[in-house]
Parts: structure tokens; sequence; C-alpha cells
């Protein structure tokens, strides 16, 4: 007598949607770690020295996604408050003319050895380009101004620190806050993917065709599942 083994249903149902549910988690997951993204060099080691109405400070820095929202900084403010409000100006690169938009901190409210943060709409449209930010204090002066914070070396790859428009080889100490949607986390995973990568691989589309693949199949054995259930009704009403 011959036996056949067949396996349960059940376990077709579970295989599925174990696949669908990781897939999903693994996108669910990604974005709520990713969606507060950051972009930062934390080395500051030394004070730039006073920023007066006569200067600017700045920094450049790689931006990987839209949605950038808020920049900080930490000041030394040599133990006296500050006579001038901070400017904060974002441009798209360091030789733009234009800024993509503008942040102030009242005097009053800059703390001492401590990231203080400068807050603007969210910026679209700068995904994977340099993007520059400098600061002014226009009622600076001497014994009453604050001082950014840098690197002693260039420790920073995606950007250098600017003095009065000249590059320099250390960074600004900084923290760039991005807040990412869902789609913006796609865009990020899929620029990262195809980064740097030859050929197809380079291709941001290609991993989107490997992920439809990987839904289609799923849905073909779903279809195949229903297909078998079906035949084994008709076999039993046999």
């Amino acid at each position: 007598m011959e036996i056949h083994h067949k396996c349960p249903d059940w376990h077709w149902i579970f295989l599925a949607g174990a696949l669908i549910a990781g897939l999903t988690a693994t996108g669910w997951v990604s974005w709520q770690h990713m969606k507060d993204l950051q972009v930062d060099q934390r080395h500051a080691d030394r004070p730039v020295g006073e920023l007066l109405a006569s200067n600017t400070i700045g920094q450049s820095f790689y931006s990987p996604a839209d949605g950038l929202h808020r920049i900080d900084l930490v000041f030394g403010t040599y133990a006296h408050p500050g006579r001038s409000d901070l400017i904060l100006h974002l441009r798209q690169s360091p030789d733009a003319t234009e800024d993509l938009v503008t942040a102030r901190l009242n005097s009053q409210d800059i703390k001492n050895n401590v990231y203080n943060a400068f807050h603007f709409p969210p910026q679209r449209g700068i995904a994977g380009s340099t993007l520059y930010f400098y600061l002014e204090a226009p009622g600076a002066s001497p014994g009453h101004a604050v001082s950014l914070y840098r690197s002693s070396d260039d420790v920073y790859r995606g950007g250098h620190a600017y003095y009065d428009g000249v590059r320099a080889l250390n960074d600004l100490a900084f923290v760039a806050h991005y807040r990412l949607g869902p789609l913006d986390v796609v865009r990020f995973v899929l620029r990262q993917l195809s980064d740097k990568r030859p050929c197809l691989l380079g291709n941001p589309l290609f991993y989107v065709i490997l992920i439809l693949v990987y839904y289609a199949l799923v849905g073909r054995l779903f279809g195949i599942l229903r297909e078998h259930k079906a035949q084994a009704a008709s076999e039993q009403e046999q």
C-alpha cells in the first residue's frame, strides 16, 4: 500500500504569510529607524574664535535625503551673554548666492558648550547634493560674541569648514536633522544600495524590480495554494 504525505494547507498559508510579513516588517523597521536621520560631525576640540559682525563661519556637508529641518551647533559663550542674535543661512552650495532658508537664534537663548538648535521648514529637492550653511552675528563685537567649536583636522569627508568664505582643512561641530516620510526612506535606501555600484547594480530601478518580482512570486505562491485547495476539495467530492 502506497502512502502519500501531503503538506497541510496551513503550512502553505504560514509560509506565504511569513514571506510577506517579513518584507513588510523590514520596511517598517527601516522607516522607524531612519525617519529621524542625522548627518553629523561631533568632534570638537577647540574654539574657532569670536564670531564678529565682520565675519562669517560656515560648513559644507553632504545631504543624503530630503527633509532637512534643523541644524545644531555648539557654542562657547565665554561666560557672558551675547549681544547679537545669530543668523544661519542655508544654501545649495558654498558658491550659491541665494539662501534656501534662514533661521535665527536669540542671543539670550544661546547655551554654553552644548548643541543649540536652528529650526526651519523641511527642505525638499536637496537629496544627493552638497549643502552649505554659514552663520553671522550682525551685532557682535569683541568681548561680546560667541565662538563655534571645530575639529583640529579635516575629519569629516562630506565637507569642510569655511571662514569668511575661504575653505579650511578642518570641520565645525554640527548635527543636521532630517525628518523622512515613508517614500523618503525608500528613496534613501535605493540611493544607498545603488551608490557607486557598477552597471546594473548602480541603477535604483533594478532594486525596485527585484522587490516587485519578490511580491509577484509570493502572489503566485498564494495562487498555487488556492489551486491546491480547489483540487483537494474536488477530490473529496468525488
